[in-house]
């Protein structure tokens, strides 16, 4: 118990608040320190696990997906290290590759191997590549491997043999009718379902689109003072045709291209001086847009952004400039026809975004506005701008 004035007794009191601070200090300090240096270590080399000792930092050499089955090898100086499964019970590269050493039926024979873990948790999902293809293993609870197979003898498939596996989450139920039997789909599946996250499960989109669109032509590159003075009037046009969206290494970004129809007449009525010119432009065009999307991850409406370029061909480029030139009460009209005035060929850029709304797990509705922007491939050629809102439909 302290004794003494109560001034004293509070100094005193304050004394020890402030010894035990910097001690607590110090180790919260020592910590971060060791925190720091492990995470520099392990984000740039490798390790591996013999007998019950761990080697940090170590040039782990990546063979490949078939030899890094059989072998786990390390770079010492001049010399390569190679260690079997029997020797090595695990070994990690820093890039988060980790392959464990355990032994497996191949071709109806036990045989210890190096599997690729692809996710840790309720279920570890373990993959492994020979000469002869691929193979995925399971293991919950029991701690034994079950193969995944393709296809069963009885005709079943991977997701037959998953769906006993997830009935404690029934946050997968519909992600489990999209996934693929490949490496990176059935890795974001099982990662899933360790989480037991409700997300959308990304997947391979196919589907149709039709579009109403206000086009112009675009000047940028005229330098003839009567083309370039030109006033159009806006058009308005239906476009139709297909899209695909692919998911980039299965995240929410996706690469969404499309290839659509799209038919324009623009005319322009000039005064220049004593010139009158009119300018008549009729098209058909192929549009092929190459789109970065992302899409928001919720489960109903999905708002998403596209960003990327565009390329137009177009297949009827009829062309006609009509100029009358009043001189003394006397009209002159020369026409000229099929003029190279509107770029048969024509590269740009488009912006837009929109709500995608899931109709059931796999059909969705879409619904985007955007812009566009195409420049003439040839000089003294009229572009094209636009405003579009688009509806499409996958299935």
């Amino acid at each position: 118990m302290l004794r003494g004035s109560p001034t004293k007794l509070i100094r005193n009191v304050w004394a020890l608040y402030e010894i035990k601070k910097r001690i607590l200090m110090k180790r919260l300090l020592y910590l971060i320190l060791f925190l720091i240096q492990s995470f520099i270590v392990n984000g740039q080399r490798g390790y591996y696990v013999k007998d019950s000792l761990m080697s940090i930092g170590v040039n782990l050499i990546d063979g490949g997906a078939i030899k890094n089955a059989q072998q786990c090898q390390i770079g010492e100086k001049k010399k390569t290290l190679i260690y079997s499964p029997d020797e090595v019970k695990e070994y990690g590269f820093k890039d988060g590759s980790v392959y464990i050493s355990r032994i497996v039926k191949i071709n109806n024979e036990e045989k210890k191997v190096f599997l690729e873990r692809l996710s840790k948790g309720n279920i570890n999902l373990y993959y492994y590549k020979d000469k002869k293809g691929k193979k995925f293993f399971l293991e919950k609870d029991s701690g034994q491997l079950v193969e995944v197979l393709k296809k069963g003898i009885d005709n079943s498939n991977y997701k037959n043999f998953l769906n006993p596996y997830i009935q404690d989450c029934n946050n997968v139920t519909e992600a489990l009718k999209l996934v693929t039997y490949s490496k990176p789909s059935l890795t974001k599946f099982i990662d899933q379902y360790n989480s037991c996250l409700h997300k959308p499960f990304p997947f391979i989109k196919y589907g149709l689109i039709i579009g109403y669109g206000i086009s112009k032509p675009l000047n940028s590159k005229i330098s003839d003072k009567v083309l370039k003075n030109a006033v159009f009037k806006n058009d308005n046009t239906f476009n139709f045709g297909l899209f695909a969206d692919i998911p980039i290494l299965l995240s929410y970004f996706s690469l969404h291209p499309e290839m659509y129809i799209q038919k324009n007449a623009f005319s322009s009525h000039y005064n220049f001086g004593n010139t009158v010119t009119d300018i008549i432009m009729n098209t058909t065009s192929i549009n092929i847009p190459l789109f970065i999307r992302y899409t928001y991850p919720t489960l109903k409406l999905r708002p998403y952004v596209n960003i990327g370029g565009t390329f137009t061909y177009n297949v009827r480029n009829n062309n006609a400039v009509y100029t009358a030139t009043i001189s003394n009460d006397i009209i002159e009209i020369e026409e000229t026809n099929n003029s190279n005035i509107y770029s048969a060929k024509q590269i740009g850029y488009a912006v837009g975004g929109g709500i995608q709304y899931n109709i059931d797990y796999r059909k969705s509705l879409f619904f985007e506005v955007r812009y566009n922007n195409s420049y003439g491939l040839t000089k003294e050629t009229y572009g094209n701008k636009s405003f579009q809102c688009i509806i499409g439909i996958n299935y």
